[in-house]
C-alpha cells in the first residue's frame, strides 16, 4: 500500500492487544520505524469523554524525555470515530513474560544473574529522571517495564503507562482522593495503610518487590485483593497483602528495639487504617515465628547483595527508603558481572530467546474477508490495510495528526 508523507505516515501490520479501553496496533513507520499504536475508542451512547488517565499520560510524556522511558511519538484525536490514539515506539517483550518464561516454560530455571542487575539498574536509571522531573509513577509492576528487541535499542529498559503517575508537587488535594493506585502485589505500605499524602518513594517499594520477584520468578509479597462490602467505597487497605508483607519483613513497630531496626516506623499509628490491622489481629505475633525472604532468595550466597538492596527498598518507613539516585550507588550495582544498558545480555550464561508478541493480521482484525492469519512479531507481513472501524481507529491515528512535543 503505497503512503505518503502527509497522508499515511505509518502502516499498520496488525492487532496485538485488546483491552476495554480499545486496541493496540503493531505498525511500521518512517525509515521502517517500528511502532505501537494505542487506540481508546468511545461508545457511539456515551459522551466523547478522553479519559483522565490518558490526558495525564500525554501531559506528562511530552515532559519525560529519556532513554528507559517509553517514547512517545504522536498523539491523534479522530473526532468521525470518536478515538484517540497514541502512538509509541514498540518494545517486544515485558518483565511479565520474561518471568512467566523462566517460571514456566523453563521450569523455574533463574533469569541469568547480571540480566537482573542490568533490568534493576536500568529501572532505577529511569526512576531517577522522572523523579528529578517530581513525577511519582505509582503503578510501577512488571507488566509496565518493557524491554526493547531487535535493533540499536535491543535490551534497554523502558518504563510505560504513566496513566496513574502524578507531578507530585504540584498537587491541590491529597493523593488520597485519587483512590487505590499501585497494583497490589507492588503496593506500598504507607498506601495499604491509607496514608493522605505520599511522595515517590511508593515507587522505591514497587521497584523493589520487581527485582526480588526477577530472581526469585515469583512475586514477594502475594496477597489476595478481597471484594469490598456492597456499596462500600473501596480503599487501598488489604489485609492479606499485609499479612504477606508482614511474612516476610516483620511487624513494624513505632518503638525502635535496636540501632539497625529496618520495622521501625516513628509515624505507623498515627495511619487511619493501624487500627484495622490491630483488629484484625495482625500484630499479634506468635513464638518462634520465622520471618524472612523466600529461600530461593535468602539462602541463595549469589543474592547476598541483591538482598541487601531490596531490605533497603522495601523499608517501611519510606523517609527511610533510599532513592532510586542513591540506590543506584548500592555495592550489588558495582559486583561483576556490571550492569549492561543490554537487560537481554546474559553475560557468561546461556542465552535465552524469549516469546515475541503475536500478531493478529490486518485480515482478522479488521473484518476483511481473507483467511485469518497470525504470526509472530518481528516477521514481514505485506497486505491490505485494515478494514472496519477498528483499522479505520488506527490508520486516522497517523492522519493530520498533531504532535504534541512541537
Amino acid at each position: 500500500m503505497a503512503t505518503t508523507a502527509g497522508d499515511e505516515l505509518y502502516r499498520v501490520v496488525g492487532q496485538i492487544g485488546e483491552g476495554a479501553f480499545g486496541l493496540v496496533h503493531y505498525a511500521r513507520g518512517p525509515q521502517n520505524r517500528v511502532c505501537a499504536i494505542k487506540t481508546f475508542k468511545t461508545s457511539p451512547k456515551d459522551p466523547p469523554v478522553v479519559p483522565a488517565p490518558t490526558i495525564r499520560e500525554v501531559y506528562l510524556l511530552r515532559e519525560l524525555k529519556h532513554e528507559n522511558v517509553l517514547n512517545l511519538l504522536h498523539v491523534q484525536v479522530n473526532h468521525a470515530e470518536l478515538a484517540l490514539s497514541l502512538v509509541f515506539d514498540y518494545a517486544e517483550y515485558d518483565l511479565n513474560r520474561v518471568i512467566r518464561h523462566h517460571r514456566d516454560t523453563r521450569r523455574g530455571a533463574p533469569i541469568p544473574g547480571k540480566m537482573v542487575k542490568s533490568i534493576a539498574w536500568q529501572i532505577l536509571r529511569g526512576l531517577t529522571y522522572v523523579h528529578a522531573k517530581r513525577v511519582a509513577h505509582r503503578d510501577l509492576k512488571p507488566e509496565n517495564i518493557l524491554i526493547m528487541g531487535d535493533g540499536v535499542e535491543r535490551g534497554l529498559i523502558k518504563i510505560a503507562d504513566f496513566g496513574l503517575a502524578r507531578k507530585i508537587d504540584t498537587l491541590a488535594r491529597p493523593l488520597d482522593e485519587n483512590g487505590p493506585v499501585v497494583t497490589l502485589w507492588y503496593r506500598a505500605p504507607e498506601l495499604l495503610l491509607g496514608a493522605k499524602h505520599y511522595d515517590e518513594k511508593i515507587d522505591a517499594w514497587a521497584a523493589g518487590a520487581i527485582f526480588g520477584e526477577l530472581a526469585n520468578l515469583a512475586p514477594l509479597f502475594r496477597g489476595v485483593e478481597e471484594a469490598p462490602h456492597a456499596g462500600a467505597r473501596r480503599d487501598m487497605y488489604e489485609r492479606s497483602q499485609l499479612e504477606k508483607i508482614f511474612a516476610v519483613l516483620g511487624v513494624p513497630h513505632d518503638v525502635k528495639e535496636k540501632d539497625k531496626d529496618d520495622a521501625f516506623w516513628p509515624e505507623l499509628t498515627s495511619h487511619p487504617f493501624w487500627p484495622r490491622v490491630v483488629d484484625a489481629g495482625l500484630t499479634n505475633e506468635t513464638p518462634n515465628q520465622k520471618v524472612g525472604f523466600p529461600r530461593r532468595l535468602a539462602e541463595n550466597p549469589k543474592h547476598v547483595s541483591l538482598v541487601n538492596l531490596l531490605r533497603k527498598l522495601c523499608r517501611y518507613d519510606p523517609s527511610t527508603r533510599p532513592s532510586a539516585e542513591t540506590a543506584l550507588t548500592h555495592p550489588y550495582f558495582a559486583e561483576t558481572p556490571l550492569p549492561s544498558r543490554n537487560a537481554l545480555d546474559p553475560g557468561a550464561e546461556k542465552p535465552e530467546t524469549y516469546p515475541q508478541r503475536k500478531i493478529k493480521s490486518a485480515e482478522k482484525f479488521g473484518g476483511g474477508d481473507g483467511a485469518a492469519r497470525e504470526s509472530e512479531a518481528g516477521e514481514s507481513m505485506r497486505g491490505p490495510a485494515p478494514r472496519g472501524a477498528a483499522g479505520a481507529a488506527a490508520l486516522n491515528a497517523v492522519r493530520s495528526y498533531g504532535d504534541l512535543r512541537r
